[in-house]
């Protein structure tokens, strides 16, 4: 996403995730605090049945946060692209230096040497 698209996404996703917070935590406020009530939610959507009867006002403030928070979930994409070579300018570099590494050793052991190394750590 670029431009304008993504920094409505991000203002859309903040608001979202802000009210559906609010709501989910105003919910547990008042179940904390007893606030007594009884709300009768019934709801059909095509193959959708939800019911929530003799709830307090705080359930349902939850319930309406949760729902909320899920539907304004960020959505992360990892986008990518490949070069036409196929490798990345340092993953080819480096697999560069892996064959003249790779080539220096050979050259040695063809002449009979040993390579040894003696570094310290």
């Amino acid at each position: 996403m670029k431009g304008l698209g993504a920094k409505t996404y991000r203002l859309g996703i903040i608001v979202g995730q802000t009210f559906g917070g609010a709501a989910c935590l105003g919910g547990l406020v008042l179940i904390l605090l007893g606030l007594s009530g009884q709300i009768e939610w019934i709801l059909q959507a095509g193959g959708l049945n939800s019911r929530l009867a003799n709830a307090s006002p705080g359930a349902l403030f939850a319930v309406i946060g949760l729902v909320i928070l899920w539907r304004y979930k960020p959505i992360i994409r990892d986008d990518f692209s490949v070069r036409p070579g196929g490798q990345s300018s340092t993953l080819r570099r480096s697999l560069e230096e892996l064959e003249r590494i790779s080539n220096v050793e050979e050259s040695w052991r063809s002449k009979g040497d040993d390579i040894h190394y003696s570094g310290s750590k």
